[in-house]
Formats: structure tokens, C-alpha cells, sequence
């Protein structure tokens, strides 16, 4: 047996994530602006938006959109589960007549069988599927929504709505966990992907910052860049106040927006240096 070395895959389009929130953060429009992307919607929140969608009714048509993904012959290049809650109940009826074959009963629905038996079965159906995503040369959303968790202390913990199992089997292979929640003053959505005692949350690239606007352009620029302009400007701004706020209304000016991207970050560096006799350095 021969070693082989590993080096990390940054691309953002292989990343295995996990985004959960409340209804209504967005969740969905930003996965909707992945390219290439191909939905597997279990729930019917994409009605407005532009996406190439396969509506999982069953959960037979799930396991064929999973063997359609796997046999590669499509153009999409990331898959969109949203939401993977609903895996559970897709899987219940299955759950139910193996539960029934095995202990000779005619139970029809999935709250009829013994809880933790129900579950274990559903789980075995779905950690396959969503194993042989994760290792596909694809990048794999996974969208939950948010539930509180009260501890022993009464701290109170947001965590995905997902099957206990199943939570513990998706935290093994996703790099990122992305919980997402309306900023109450801006009325805007933050995502965070640093652990915190109020919330899941993680990021293994390392790349993401700790918290951001969740607009995708953003999500997106820190994996095509990889430099953090964004604080390289900053330094500068600390050095001449005066002159860089001026270049940055400028930029935001030019593309119509109230945040830049990285690359633009980055030309606001180069332009100011352009302009400073000493290159800009300090």
C-alpha cells in the first residue's frame, strides 16, 4: 500500500455545504445563483426564481436524480438539495414497509412505528445518497432550516432541523455549515461560519470570513480570489483616511452597489497606488 499526498481542493465549486436559517433569509435565491447548478427540490420555494430544478415527490425519484448525477452525462457542475429536511419523510414510507415486513405488521404511516426504529431505517436509506454526492467531482448545497436547542443551562443553540443521525453524518463531510440570519437593524441577511455557543457554524477552507452579507457574489469572490483585499485596503485606509474613502464611494459608484468584491478591492488598491508618488506605501 503507497501513501498518495493530498492537496486541499479551494475551488468553490467542489465545496460540500450545509446552509441553514429561517424562512424567508434567502437561502434558496443564493444557492439559485450558483452556476450550473441542478435543484433537487423537495419543497416548492422556487417558484419565482430561475433554476433547472427535478421535483423529488418520492423518494424513488430522488435515488434516480442521485444515479442521473452520478452517471455524469449533464452539464451541471454543483447539486442543490433544498431541503434536505425532507429526505426524512420522503423515506418514511419505504421505512415503514420494511418496518413492517420485518416485524409482520400493516402500520401505514411513518408515526406508527416505534420512533427510534422508524428513524434508523430512514437513516440507512439516506446516508448512501448523500455519500456517493459528497464524492462526486461536483459541488453539493445542502439547505435546512433552523430550530432552537435548549441545553441543560437553558442557553438556547440554533441547529438544522435534520434527523439527529443524519446532522451527526453531514457535519463528517461538509466544509462549510453556514447559519444565516436576518440582521434585525438592516434588515439584511448575515451569514456566519465561525463555531459559536448560540449557533452551528464552521468553515474548513478558511477562506470565508467570519461573518458576511449573504449575497453569493460574496461567497463566490473569496474562493476566486483567495487574497483578502478587502483588509489589505483597509490597512491603507488607516494610513489616508481621506484619500481612500474617496476612491471607494467612487468604486461603488461605478458598479451600482452597496458592497465590492474582492477583485475590486483589489483595483482600488492598485489605483491608489497609481495615484500616491511612493506607490502607496507608508
Amino acid at each position: 500500500m503507497k501513501p498518495r499526498h493530498n492537496t486541499p481542493d479551494r475551488t468553490m465549486i467542489k465545496q460540500s455545504v450545509l446552509i441553514y436559517g429561517h424562512p424567508g433569509v434567502g437561502k434558496t435565491t443564493f444557492c439559485s445563483e450558483i452556476p450550473d447548478a441542478l435543484f433537487l427540490a423537495t419543497e416548492k420555494g422556487y417558484r419565482s426564481l430561475e433554476i433547472d430544478v427535478i421535483d423529488i415527490d418520492s423518494w424513488a425519484t430522488f435515488c434516480e436524480s442521485v444515479e442521473y448525477i452520478r452517471e455524469g452525462k449533464h452539464p451541471y457542475k454543483a447539486v442543490v438539495i433544498d431541503t434536505v429536511d425532507n429526505l426524512l419523510y420522503l423515506a418514511g414510507d419505504l421505512a415503514v414497509k420494511s418496518y413492517n415486513r420485518r416485524k409482520h405488521k400493516a402500520h401505514k404511516y411513518m408515526n406508527e412505528v416505534p420512533f427510534q426504529e422508524a428513524h434508523a431505517i430512514a437513516r440507512e436509506m439516506i446516508r448512501p445518497q448523500l455519500d456517493t454526492l459528497s464524492k462526486l467531482p461536483y459541488g453539493l448545497f445542502l439547505i435546512s432550516h433552523a430550530i432552537p436547542m435548549t441545553d441543560s443551562t437553558g442557553m438556547i443553540k440554533y441547529v438544522p432541523s435534520l434527523d439527529k443521525g443524519i446532522a451527526a453524518f453531514t457535519s463528517f463531510f461538509v466544509d462549510i455549515v453556514l447559519f444565516v440570519k436576518t440582521d434585525k437593524t438592516r434588515y439584511e441577511s448575515e451569514a456566519y461560519t465561525k463555531p459559536d455557543p448560540g449557533y452551528d457554524a464552521k468553515d474548513r477552507t478558511g477562506l470565508l470570513p467570519g461573518k458576511f452579507d449573504f449575497r453569493y457574489p460574496l461567497f463566490a469572490d473569496a474562493f476566486k480570489n483567495q487574497i483578502d483585499y478587502k483588509s489589505k485596503f483597509k490597512t491603507l485606509w488607516k494610513t489616508d483616511k481621506e484619500g481612500t474613502t474617496k476612491l471607494h464611494k467612487e468604486m461603488l459608484q461605478k458598479v451600482g452597489r452597496d458592497y465590492l468584491l474582492q477583485d475590486e478591492y483589489r483595483q482600488l488598491i492598485e489605483n491608489y497606488q497609481k495615484q500616491k508618488p511612493n506607490g502607496g506605501k507608508q
